[in-house]
């Protein structure tokens, strides 16, 4: 039984060990379409096209994406993403992240809907966290309150 502890202690610090290593940012390039996909309830749908690109030689799944969200400076809901994002190891590419933001009441999904879908991305604010994992660890990546144009600004200069 002894021999057994010792053999799964020494296994899993093998494992952690050996997966430990350096990581490199990832860099967001670009926000390339924002396409609003429909409204059930008080939910609306949209697809954000983003172009990234992983430099790591290990995959990396966006786990969870949530945000408080406003329009205008007026409290608009939640934002979240519907689906883990899986950046493939040492490549670019444009990545369409499924969103839906769940409005407060029926009257603010008539001032999203309200012009342009990229006028949205200036207009609309954010505050919360994403995360983001690589076997076996993962890393909970907390934003600031700031407009979502911006954050994607950021990535690109390499803040986040």
């Amino acid at each position: 039984m002894k021999r057994l502890i010792l053999l799964a202690i020494l296994i899993s610090f093998s494992l952690l060990f050996s997966s430990c290593g350096k990581f490199k940012e990832v860099n967001v390039i670009g926000l390339k379409e924002v396409k609003l996909r429909g409204m059930k309830n008080k939910v609306i749908l949209l697809d954000l096209s983003l172009e990234v690109e992983n430099t790591n030689k290990r995959r990396i799944v966006i786990s969870d994406i949530n945000f408080h969200a406003w329009l205008n400076d007026k409290q608009l809901g939640e934002l979240r993403s519907t689906e883990k994002i899986i950046l493939k190891p040492d490549t670019t590419q444009v990545y369409t992240i499924p969103v839906e933001i769940e409005l407060r009441t029926m009257a603010d999904a008539f001032k999203l809907m309200g012009g342009d879908t990229d006028a949205l991305m200036e207009r609309l604010t954010v505050e919360g966290y994403i995360k983001g994992r690589v076997f076996p660890f993962s890393k909970k990546i907390r934003v600031e309150k700031q407009p979502l144009s911006q954050l994607v600004e950021g990535y690109k200069s390499g803040k986040y």
